[in-house]
């Protein structure tokens, strides 16, 4: 790989916005896909447009966060392809799809999003085929590991009533996911992420070391109740202090530093009802992000990836 023309060319890019002026040269081969350096400039904009402290990143980062994300992408593909699984979806789900990744930033359906696409001058089917392929693989992994999902729906309402009309903290979390192979690899990471989190702080750590799929929003996964915290983790965290972080913690999957951004103490009437599905919901899409994760894992060892 010619890192340092690539970064050359992405100094380049930014500062004169010029699409015409770029020699388009394949930089990866994932299989029979092929990824370029148009994609990844095109890339590498719609992301900056997406959240602004990216152009906080050195370009070099900024280029390896596009880089990965579209070889995941790639790859996501290349196995719904190969599982001729079908890419029909009704313009009803898709809208729900978007507006759950982007209505913070004001994109709240397929127009909203074609819209946006089209004011940083990307080709909408392209961007859109990428959030379609997103969209299936979570079908996917719904579809093979739901029924390994393991929530005690009556454990979890009990501690809810347990805690009704009683103090209940409650966690904004950031995440960094690593794999590792022996006792070793892990310290050799642990050491490059905490140097990455002391000099740039967490999110651009998770941006350019999180394998999970929150890496994309800085390792945020929001708001969590501690009544949805698994024992192990809770114990852990609950001895943090704010923008403090964890060592590595194993889980199935690999390996997990969180980080505590807010904590604050909630005091109120509780829904019953309510409250369990919110849980539910959250474990459940925290145990399928896991698998997700494995399931990827599993599919990228079949796919041969060549850069140039």
């Amino acid at each position: 790989m010619k890192l340092k023309i690539i970064i050359y060319l992405l100094i380049f890019f930014f500062n004169i916005g010029n699409l015409y002026s770029i020699e388009n040269k394949i930089l990866l081969k994932i299989d029979n896909e092929l990824i370029t350096s148009i994609d990844i400039y095109n890339y590498t904009k719609y992301l900056v447009k997406l959240d602004a402290d990216l152009k906080n990143l050195r370009d070099e980062e900024i280029y390896e966060i596009a880089k990965n994300l579209l070889v995941k992408q790639k790859i996501k593909k290349i196995k719904i392809i190969k599982d001729d699984i079908s890419t029909n979806i009704e313009r009803e789900t898709m809208d729900a799809y978007i507006n759950s990744i982007f209505a913070s930033k004001g994109i709240k359906n397929l127009d909203d999003y074609e819209k946006f696409i089209k004011s940083i001058n990307l080709n909408y089917e392209m961007m859109k085929d990428y959030l379609e392929n997103e969209l299936i693989w979570n079908n996917i992994i719904f579809k093979k590991f739901s029924s390994s999902i393991k929530i005690n729906k009556k454990e979890l309402e009990n501690k809810i009533r347990n805690t009704n009309k009683v103090d209940t903290i409650s966690y904004l979390l950031s995440e960094i996911v690593f794999e590792a192979k022996n006792k070793s690899e892990i310290n050799e990471k642990y050491v490059k992420i905490k140097d990455t989190i002391e000099k740039d702080g967490f999110k651009k750590a998770a941006l350019i070391h999180s394998t999970a799929d929150s890496s994309s929003n800085g390792g945020n996964i929001g708001w969590v109740n501690e009544n949805s915290i698994n024992k192990k983790i809770l114990d852990i965290i609950s001895n943090l202090k704010v923008k403090e972080y964890s060592k590595p913690i194993l889980f199935q999957g690999g390996f997990l530093i969180l980080m505590i951004e807010e904590k604050k103490s909630l005091k109120r009437e509780l829904n019953i009802e309510k409250e369990l599905n919110k849980l539910v919901n959250l474990m459940t899409n925290q145990q399928l992000n896991r698998y997700s994760n494995i399931y990827f894992n599993k599919v990228k060892k079949e796919i041969q990836i060549n850069e140039f």
